[in-house]
């Protein structure tokens, strides 16, 4: 892809329109709302007691990528600065417009639209909200869009160089967030069913291409991540491939969705939560574990067997809270008044969304890939914990597609007056 001056120009100006909206944003609201930027996921805390001491104290519930962000601010700038962190989450809200610029421009070959999609992105309240909370989701939805990029570059050329960019991106969000890690083997098997379309973009797609698809960038990402898994087997003594939090999760899912998440309720999500925390003591303590001093690891271990037993009794069970959770992961937010505009705003993005995909032709490959992602981490989260919060990522990469469209939709209006106004003017 070359760029002009032009390009290179608005690139900048998307850099700069990113820095500026996140700053502005950022430190007026945590001068407002301190409290609204607690430590609540104790990424900070993680990523303080790396600074201190360069380890992470043999802790494995959470992936290293964004504690060791906030770690290196924190060496640099000192300990909990949150001005530090904001300008660190502006600069990652800069990224995001200016590397979707890129992709706009790559897919698509158009300046204009590219431009407009980096600003629309920039200027999403959803994503803007993120910027002065230490949460991680700036940073996971940046690498998370360049895990997809890398895919439509690997389903677009088929050469070994994509492939193991797929395979890196892939490992690097992974080690941010681990519920990518199994996209390559989602998309592969996605392709088997798609070729078998006659009219859809995967329709040509070599069978034995798909192999590859599946094994190099599982391989790559494998070897990306593998570092830390064996840190942690060093730590633990266990084989852990990122995190270990899957149990703890599935419970607080499964609570949630007892309790039908999916509806709104003036009840904050927090104190649902701080209810299924006060549930999960008691299972401890029924097992005679003291929840006080039981380690992260040991309490993992519990819910994670529940997990499997309750999958293995009820397997209906567990559909009928994946089917629950579904709605929930669009519009759960933590206020009755924040899941309307989390309700608000999934419906028009996935109508529109659902509109480009079946009018835009152009690239028609990259909306699907984007809906194979979008249902990806949809159902995944569903079987797990599904809030908000989590489908951040998604929305960036439906902009992408919905400005295509709108832009094509333009195009084709202009050029059917332009004919119109031609044929009046020869029967004139």
């Amino acid at each position: 892809m070359k760029l002009t001056s032009q390009d290179r120009n608005n690139i900048l100006l998307v850099l700069l329109l990113g820095m500026a909206v996140g700053l502005a944003f950022g430190l007026s609201f945590y001068a407002r709302f301190p409290e609204k930027c607690d430590d609540i996921d104790e990424f900070g805390l993680l990523a303080a007691r790396f600074a201190a001491d360069l380890t992470f104290g043999g802790s494995v519930r959470r992936a290293p990528v964004y504690p060791f962000l906030l770690s290196t601010i924190y060496l640099v700038f000192g300990p909990h600065n949150h001005t530090a962190l904001i300008a660190f989450q502006a600069l990652c809200l800069s990224f995001l417009g200016a590397g979707f610029y890129l992709f706009s421009k790559k897919a698509y070959g158009s300046s204009q639209l590219a431009l407009g999609t980096g600003f629309l992105i920039i200027l999403n309240p959803f994503v803007i909200w993120y910027v002065p909370r230490i949460w991680i989701e700036l940073v996971f939805t940046l690498l998370t869009s360049v895990m997809v990029f890398a895919a439509y570059l690997a389903l677009r050329y088929r050469t070994p160089r994509t492939l193991i960019f797929f395979g890196l991106a892939t490992g690097l969000s992974a080690l941010c967030k681990a519920v990518t890690l199994l996209f390559p083997l989602f998309l592969a098997l996605s392709l088997v069913v798609l070729r078998t379309r006659p009219s859809g973009p995967f329709s040509h797609f070599p069978m034995k291409k798909i192999a590859g698809f599946l094994l190099i960038p599982t391989a790559v990402a494998a070897l990306t991540i593998s570092p830390w898994t064996i840190r942690n087997r060093i730590v633990t003594g266990r084989w852990i491939l990122v995190s270990t939090n899957l149990g703890v999760e599935y419970h607080r899912g499964d609570y949630l969705a007892r309790h039908n998440s999916f509806l709104i309720s003036r009840k904050t999500l927090v104190d649902t939560l701080g209810d299924c925390v006060a549930e999960e003591n008691r299972i401890l303590q029924g097992l005679g574990k003291d929840p006080a001093l039981i380690s992260g690891l040991e309490k993992e271990d519990v819910f994670r067997n529940l997990m499997w037993e309750d999958i293995r009794s009820g397997p209906q069970q567990h559909i009928l809270k994946t089917l629950k959770q579904i709605p929930a992961f669009w519009y759960k937010g933590n206020a009755w008044w924040t899941s309307l505009y989390f309700l608000g705003q999934s419906a028009v993005f996935l109508a529109l969304f659902g509109t480009a995909l079946f009018h835009l032709r152009r690239r028609r490959e990259l909306g699907v890939l984007v809906g194979l992602f979008i249902v990806y981490m949809t159902l995944l989260h569903a079987s797990l914990v599904a809030i908000a919060r989590y489908s951040l990522p998604l929305y960036p990469l439906m902009t992408l597609v919905i400005a295509a469209w709108w832009m094509d939709k333009r195009q084709r209006l202009r050029e059917t007056r332009e004919k119109g106004g031609s044929g009046d003017h020869r029967r004139g």
